[in-house]
């Protein structure tokens, strides 16, 4: 993995009941998809899923990184948490994260730049009206 990218966590099946999808923080980060949808592959793929639960996904750890674990070092290599700090930074051009003191909405809003920044990247929008206007018309 480069020093500026961080991918998704990796999609991994797991017993849910009645919840699709979940991120797992409790020993390394992974994107949860109930074994009971169908092939969770194919899931993680799919262009609905992609465009809604990769944004929400994205703000539930960098939410996760800020405000539960209060980690704001985004030049530390080795630490997970600081890589995807990175990312936001240097790869969705969102600026420094706020300092620990500041308030809990400029938090909010430094995740809320940074996802619109990835989901802007990666098109999400227009890959879900891709998707949504061909489903339309079968």
């Amino acid at each position: 993995m480069s020093n500026t990218s961080e991918p998704l966590p990796p999609v991994t099946p797991a017993d849910l009941e009645d919840e699709l999808w979940r991120v797992d923080f409790s020993e390394k980060l992974r994107l949860l998809v109930n074994r009971l949808a169908g092939d969770y592959k194919q899931i993680g793929h799919h262009p609905a899923f992609v465009a809604t639960v990769y944004p929400a996904a994205m703000r539930e750890i960098l939410t996760h990184i800020l405000l539960v674990l209060e980690h704001r070092d985004f030049d530390d290599a080795d630490d997970p948490h600081s890589r995807w700090l990175r990312f936001a930074v240097q790869v969705l051009g969102v600026g420094e994260p706020p300092l620990e003191d500041d308030a809990e909405e400029a938090v909010a809003q430094w995740v809320a730049d940074a996802v619109a920044a990835f989901s802007r990247k990666h098109g999400f929008l227009d890959k879900f009206k891709a998707f949504w206007a061909e489903e339309g018309s079968s």
